[in-house]
């Protein structure tokens, strides 16, 4: 009787290990798809600034959710550091050293800001996407800009969407700037480029055939620094004929990173069509305004190529430049050539009279002097 008592106590101690064990193996597998399925995401993030959307497809838009794509591989080396599996966690870690290398345009650490009062001759430029900001119909907008303008004191203002061109010429006339001079052949008013220096006469009537482009030579001193305004296609959205606005559907994740692929190829080709200008520019130039495309995508790789992205050589943090997916993407640039020597660059994000928020970039054009 002991006996039997003995063994059928052994055999019932066991059932609740082999019961915990097999909810392991089954959080195992289940943790193992799942990093087979971010690990094959994360790859396609990394590729999509090489790949055109032509090739990659919808995958090209993973950079959307780049951030829960970080968080989620730093999860799972930890996860399996816990579970000791190591040649995972290896794996994963792996993958994740790769992707830090792509993370500058993404995410900066930086201790401190940089102090702009060392260089007080250097150029201090705003650029602000003006979309669905409506200044002639709210009164307060006209006012918070020119509040906003006379407290910030850039000596260069590059806008893109400014359709309200009449009130602003107004408004930055009053504060001693110039607008750059348009051809006849160019009747696109909502993008401009306003300076306190003085502007170069000749202008090339050649670029006047890109919409989504214009440029600027600006004079200070005996040096001249060419200025590109850009503003890429955004979205096939619906406009409402009686306002004017578009018309935004819900969509699920699927939908949206369709559509944004589909975006993102025009991009391509407006980048593309833009590289031969800055090819041939003769000064220093900077390249800005709303490139409307994430730091990982194909877009920006073509624009950045060789320049100097401002928030990568003096930014720190997170930084974004869009009010839409929930203030997580940065839409708009600021792109120096390496003879200019960047020295600050921050994004006001306080500042919500737009869907943008406004871009500051301060260069300093005597740096080849001084070296």
């Amino acid at each position: 009787m002991g006996k039997v008592d003995y063994y059928g106590s052994y055999a019932s101690s066991g059932k609740p290990k082999n019961r915990k064990l097999g909810i392991s193996l089954l959080f195992d597998a289940f943790f193992l798809i799942l990093s087979i399925a971010v690990a094959g995401l994360f790859v396609c993030l990394l590729l999509s600034t090489f790949i055109s959307p032509e090739a990659l497809g919808a995958f090209s838009a993973i950079g959307l959710y780049a951030l829960y794509l970080y968080m989620a591989m730093t999860a799972l080396v930890l996860y399996w550091i816990v579970r000791w599996r190591l040649i995972n966690a290896s794996f994963m870690a792996v993958l994740l050293i790769v992707g830090l290398f792509f993370i500058s345009p993404f995410y900066k650490l930086e201790i401190s800001k940089q102090h702009p009062q060392k260089f007080p001759r250097s150029f201090k430029l705003m650029s602000y996407n003006l979309r669905q900001m409506d200044i002639e119909q709210h009164r307060v907008g006209y006012d918070s800009l020119r509040s906003f303008l006379v407290r910030e004191n850039p000596n260069i203002v590059v806008l893109q969407e400014a359709f309200v061109v009449d009130s602003i010429d107004t408004l930055l006339m009053s504060r001693r700037f110039s607008r750059m001079p348009y051809t006849k052949k160019r009747r696109d008013t909502s993008m401009a480029i306003y300076s306190r220096y003085n502007f170069a006469k000749d202008h090339d009537h050649a670029v006047d055939s890109l919409p989504n482009i214009i440029w600027a030579d600006i004079i200070a001193g005996d040096d001249t620094v060419r200025i590109f305004n850009i503003s890429l296609h955004l979205d096939n959205a619906e406009v409402d004929s009686l306002t004017g606005k578009p018309i935004y559907h819900e969509q699920n994740i699927s939908q949206r990173m369709q559509s944004w692929s589909e975006n993102s190829r025009q991009r391509v080709e407006q980048a593309r069509s833009i590289q031969p200008y800055l090819k041939a520019c003769p000064y220093p130039y900077v390249v800005v305004g709303s490139i409307n495309d994430i730091a990982f995508s194909y877009a920006y790789n073509l624009l950045s190529d060789g320049l100097q992205d401002a928030y990568v050589e003096k930014g720190f943090g997170f930084s974004y430049t869009y009010r839409g997916f929930e203030d997580m993407q940065r839409l708009d640039y600021a792109l120096v050539s390496p003879k200019l020597e960047v020295l600050s660059y921050e994004v006001l994000e306080l500042v919500d009279m737009a869907e943008h928020y406004p871009l500051f970039v301060r260069f300093d054009y005597e740096s080849n002097k001084k070296k």
